[in-house]
């Protein structure tokens, strides 16, 4: 979902920001190995954001020897699944939670751990804000944002900013 955020609010027409997206089945192989290697090629800092179950397929990404100082990960946790409350058709479905959605209780925290990244729980979008302020300093090495959310309450308000933006032309 996170590349379909990027997109519909033009990110990357705003201040020269790039934004590379990998797909692969279902969307979520090899996320967090791709920003790794990004992060190994440049000396610029590089922003991962993920959902909890693209995250949790490919946290192995991070354990090896070289995890690059410039890695940010900002993992969006609705505990599963939660893009196919965004597509129309599987949305309709009676099957939605028991067969789309993936109910997972797991965080990040322990991969964060693990694997030496700074890690920040966020449950609210102040706690996000003072998270960030430092989020993104180039001196403090790898870290990630655990940003938990709701995965109802998260298609609300996808549905409200998408109603909000249609037919406003960006860029």
């Amino acid at each position: 979902m996170t590349v379909r955020y990027a997109n519909l609010i033009g990110v990357a027409e705003n201040g020269g920001v790039e934004v590379f997206a990998n797909r692969g089945t279902s969307g979520i192989d090899g996320s967090t190995s791709t920003a790794v290697g990004s992060a190994l090629s440049t000396d610029k800092l590089v922003t991962l954001v993920t959902g909890d179950m693209a995250f949790l397929y490919d946290r192995n990404a991070l354990w090896h020897n070289y995890l690059p100082q410039n890695l940010r990960i900002v993992v969006l946790n609705n505990h599963g699944g939660g893009i196919f409350r965004m597509i129309e058709g599987p949305r309709s479905q009676p099957e939605l939670r028991p067969f789309f959605e993936t109910d997972q209780r797991q965080t990040a925290q322990k991969t964060a751990e693990d694997m030496g990244l700074a890690y920040t729980l966020v449950k609210d979008e102040a706690a996000l804000a003072q998270a960030l302020a430092s989020f993104f300093d180039a001196s403090a090495g790898p870290q990630l944002i655990e940003v938990e959310t709701s995965s109802p309450e998260n298609y609300d308000v996808f549905a409200q900013y998408r109603k909000a933006v249609q037919g406003i032309r960006l860029g």
